[in-house]
């Protein structure tokens, strides 16, 4: 295996983010809030990587603009980890516009 010795492991209860656009000024609720995220790569590289490191999240940049919306969840890691594959669970989450600001 080209990263060498390959490991498994899991972030239990990470939160998921909004991305928006910048002039999105909306509130959003996410359910569920929070994810699990497996990755599998070096286990040197995991050793090293905190659940801190990685970044959820819910894209509704080029949503419409529905009151609800299902979004598939991406994770960004540290710039430079190499990875073997990366599981989300649940993959997707349902975003709700909550208001909109006065």
């Amino acid at each position: 295996h080209p990263l060498g010795d390959v490991r498994t492991r899991t972030f239990p209860s990470q939160p998921v983010l909004v991305l928006r656009k910048p002039d999105d000024a909306q509130l959003f609720k996410v359910s569920p809030e929070r994810v699990n995220i497996t990755i599998r790569s070096a286990a040197a590289a995991l050793s090293k990587l905190a659940g801190s490191d990685l970044k959820a999240f819910v894209s509704v940049v080029d949503a419409p603009d529905a009151a609800k919306l299902t979004g598939e969840v991406f994770v960004q890691g540290p710039s430079g980890l190499e990875l073997d594959s990366i599981k989300v669970e649940p993959p997707t989450v349902t975003v709700q516009r909550v208001a909109k600001p006065e």
